[in-house]
């Protein structure tokens, strides 16, 4: 399943209330960090074909960043039932596959 950009507020609320666990990454261009994991979140998103994977920019959507309370890109947070289930700050490979290992068991 591809990473999907969610582009603007009413879409991140509507995808966020899916039954299955649905991965965000908010990310910013400016970011080398980002640009290096945000590769590697997509191929997660293939081996993981029951959730789904989107991406928000925090330069286009800095009002759903901060009350989301990102701080830092990257980072992941995983919304189950339009709830916020854990969230993941920094572009850690291994932490990445455990956070979502975690999140779809």
């Amino acid at each position: 399943m591809p990473v999907f950009t969610i582009a603007s507020c009413e879409e991140f609320e509507d995808v966020i209330r899916d039954v299955q666990p649905v991965f965000i990454a908010f990310w910013a261009p400016w970011c080398g960090a980002c640009k290096f994991i945000l590769p590697i979140f997509a191929l997660y998103s293939v081996e993981h074909r029951n959730s789904a994977f989107y991406r928000v920019n925090v330069k286009l959507l800095p009002e759903l960043a901060e009350r989301m309370g990102v701080r830092e890109t990257p980072t992941f947070i995983v919304f189950q039932n339009g709830r916020a289930a854990g969230r993941l700050v920094g572009a850690y490979t291994t932490q990445l596959e455990y956070f979502l290992e975690w999140h779809t068991i």
